[in-house]
C-alpha cells in the first residue's frame, strides 16, 4: 500500500514538472516573439486643395506589431484625432467661403497641416508627437503638439506617473508645473486668459 502511494506521488510530481516546463517554454517563446518584432512607421499622406482650404496631412501608421489588433487600435486613435482636426478646419473654411462670397470679398485659403516626430521607438515602447498646424486668415498660423507615449504590449498610453519611480516626484513636478502657469497667466492678465482656458492644464486652474 505504501509502495503504491509512493509511486502515485512520484507520478504526480513528474506530471507537475512536465506541465511547468511546458508553460515556461510557452512564456519564453512569447517573450522572444515580442522581442523579435520590428516596428516601423509608415506615412499616410493626404493632400487636398479646395477653393478656401489647403490640406497637407501626414498620418503616422504603425507597422510590424505582432498583435494586429493593438496596432489597429493605436492607428485608429491617431488617425481619428488627425482627421477630426482636418474636418474642423474644413468646416470653418466652408463657413468663411460662403460669407466671403456673399460679401463679394477676395477668397483666401485656410490651411490644415500635420506632421509627426518619433522621439523613441523600441520593441515595446513608442513615443511620438503629432504637430497640428492651422492657418485661419489671421496674422499668423497656430501649431499645437500632441504627444503619444504608447505601451506596444497592451496598446495603452503611458502616463508620467507610471514613468517616475516615486509618486511624490510626480506630484512635485505637477505642482511646480501648475504654479509656473499661474504666474504666467497672472502676468498676461485676464484679457489673454481665455485663449489658454481650452488647454488641459488650465482647466483645473482658478482665475
Amino acid at each position: 500500500m505504501k509502495k503504491l502511494f509512493f509511486l502515485e506521488l512520484i507520478f504526480l510530481l513528474v506530471v507537475v514538472l512536465v506541465i511547468s516546463g511546458f508553460i515556461y517554454t510557452r512564456v519564453i517563446a512569447q517573450e522572444n516573439k515580442v522581442i523579435a518584432q520590428e516596428i516601423t512607421i509608415a506615412d499616410l499622406v493626404i493632400k487636398e486643395y479646395y477653393e478656401a482650404l489647403e490640406v497637407d496631412i501626414t498620418i503616422p501608421v504603425i507597422q510590424g506589431l505582432e498583435d494586429k489588433q493593438i496596432a489597429e487600435e493605436i492607428n485608429q486613435t491617431i488617425q481619428e484625432n488627425i482627421l477630426n482636426f482636418r474636418y474642423r478646419i474644413q468646416a470653418e473654411s466652408e463657413e468663411y467661403l460662403q460669407s466671403a462670397k456673399s460679401k463679394g470679398e477676395e477668397i483666401r485659403k485656410y490651411i490644415a497641416a500635420t506632421y509627426y516626430i518619433v522621439h523613441c521607438k523600441t520593441k515595446d515602447l513608442l513615443s511620438l508627437s503629432v504637430f497640428y498646424y492651422c492657418y485661419t486668415l489671421g496674422a499668423h498660423g497656430c501649431t499645437i503638439q500632441e504627444a503619444y507615449n504608447l505601451n506596444l504590449v497592451n496598446g495603452e498610453e503611458i502616463s508620467l506617473q507610471e514613468i517616475l519611480i516615486e509618486k511624490k516626484d510626480y506630484i512635485n513636478i505637477e505642482h511646480d508645473y501648475y504654479e509656473i502657469w499661474k504666474r504666467i497667466l497672472k502676468k498676461l492678465g485676464r484679457g489673454l486668459v481665455n485663449i489658454l482656458k481650452e488647454t488641459l492644464f488650465s482647466q483645473s486652474l482658478k482665475y
